[in-house]
């Protein structure tokens, strides 16, 4: 095991840690404050969601496969973890679209009739995955 493989896992780490965290933070933030129940806090909190699970369910892998080259995962897990990450990576992206496209409706192109109340349609198409 190399210098640079154990600096590297000790700076994933402590990304994942803080990346897990603060996400966290923004979803309960979300779900407990009344005034963030509107469209562009929910999609930030579906980002967070998604990040949040690309990060648990991606990263310590990755990680130990760091730390120990010869790490033996199964085929199948192989396979699972390469296509979570292909998957998150894609609803992150996708998500951030939304953003964006929310945050144009809202100040571009119709400013004074911007309608971001939430509806049960809106919430089910921001589940992440």
């Amino acid at each position: 095991m190399s210098v640079f493989a154990i600096i590297l896992s000790v700076f994933l780490i402590a990304v994942d840690a803080i990346g897990i965290l603060g996400n966290v933070v923004v979803m309960i933030t979300v779900c407990i404050n009344r005034r963030f129940h509107v469209m562009r806090y929910s999609l930030l909190a579906s980002l967070a969601a998604s990040d949040f699970l690309f990060l648990a369910a991606v990263l310590p892998s990755r990680i130990a496969t760091k730390l120990q080259e010869d790490l033996a995962f199964s085929v199948t897990w192989c396979k699972v973890n390469a296509f979570l990450e292909r998957s998150l990576y894609c609803s992150g992206n996708l998500h951030l679209i939304a953003v964006s496209y929310d945050r144009y409706q809202a100040v571009v192109k119709n400013p004074l009739m911007y309608e971001e109340h939430m509806t049960l349609a809106k919430i089910l198409m921001l589940l992440p995955l």
